[in-house]
C-alpha cells in the first residue's frame, strides 16, 4: 500500500493541496489516510487519472473526531478524481460524530467496481452531515455505486442527515442493504434524501476540474458552513452542487 498522506491520532487541517500519484500501476493509493483524526479538509484536488490503479482511496477515514473531539469537523470544497482497474472510493468515513461532508465534487471511474462516497455508523457515533456533493460513478462495471451505506440500521437521523447530492451512474443509486437503483428506493431505506437527484454532468475535464460546464438539475441551497467556492468564489443562495 501507498500512503500520500497519513495521519494517527491528531488534529488535522488539510487544505488548499494537490494530491496526486506517482506510482506502479499495480499498487493500491490512499491521497489521505486519517485514522483517530479531528479532521478540516478543504479545498483539495485528490488526482490518480494519469495512472491506473488496482486500487484507490481519495480519502480513508476511520474514527473522526471521536477522541478528544473538538466540535464540528469538515470536509467541504474538495474534488477527488480516481481511476483504477479493479475498485475504488473517493471518499470513506466510518464511524464519526458531527462530521459535515459538504459540497464536494468526486468523480470514480473503474473497471471493477466504484463507491463515490462510502459511510458507516453505529450506535456510539452521531450526526454525519452529507449534503450538497455531486457524485459521478462510471465505467462499465454494474456495481459502481455513487454512495454506499454500511448499514442501514444507522442511515437515518441521529445518526445521519443525507440530501441535496447528485448520484448518478448508469444503473445505480447507491448501496443500502442491497444496490437501490430508483431514487424512490433509495428514499424508502435511508427515510430522507428527497431532494437528492441523478443528472449525468457535463465536466470542464474530469480527469483535472470538476467545475460544470452547466449545472442545470444541479442545484442546491448554499450550506452557511460553505459560504465560497473551491476558487473562494462567493456561493449564491441557490448555488451548484459539488466544489
Amino acid at each position: 500500500y501507498y500512503y500520500a498522506n497519513y495521519y494517527y491520532y491528531t488534529h488535522l487541517s488539510f487544505n488548499h493541496n494537490i494530491v496526486s500519484t506517482s506510482t506502479a500501476s499495480s499498487t493500491s493509493w490512499y491521497g489521505v489516510y486519517m485514522y483517530y483524526t479531528n479532521p478540516q479538509i478543504t479545498c483539495n484536488k485528490i488526482l490518480s487519472m494519469d495512472r491506473i490503479l488496482s486500487s484507490g482511496y481519495g480519502m480513508y477515514s476511520y474514527y473522526a473526531n471521536v477522541y478528544m473531539s473538538r466540535g464540528d469537523v469538515h470536509v467541504v470544497n474538495n474534488e477527488v478524481h480516481l481511476k483504477s482497474s479493479s475498485t475504488n472510493t473517493g471518499m470513506y468515513f466510518y464511524y464519526a460524530n458531527n462530521l459535515y461532508i459538504l459540497h464536494n465534487s468526486v468523480y470514480g471511474q473503474a473497471t471493477g467496481g466504484a463507491r463515490g462516497i462510502y459511510v458507516g455508523q453505529s450506535t456510539s457515533y452521531s450526526n454525519m452531515v452529507i449534503r450538497n456533493n455531486n457524485i459521478v460513478i462510471t465505467g462499465t462495471s454494474t456495481t459502481g455505486y455513487p454512495m454506499y451505506i454500511g448499514s442501514t440500521s444507522y442511515c437515518t437521523s441521529p445518526y445521519m442527515t443525507i440530501d441535496y447530492n447528485n448520484y448518478y451512474h448508469n444503473t445505480n443509486i447507491g448501496y443500502a442493504g442491497g444496490a437501490k437503483t430508483t431514487l424512490s428506493t433509495w428514499r424508502a431505506v435511508t427515510q430522507q434524501d428527497v431532494n437528492s437527484v441523478k443528472v449525468n454532468p457535463s465536466f470542464v475535464d474530469s480527469s483535472i476540474n470538476l467545475a460544470l460546464n452547466d449545472a442545470t438539475g444541479l442545484l442546491c441551497y448554499r450550506e452557511g458552513k460553505v459560504p465560497y467556492d473551491i476558487e473562494g468564489v462567493k456561493r449564491e443562495y441557490v448555488t451548484p452542487m459539488g466544489a
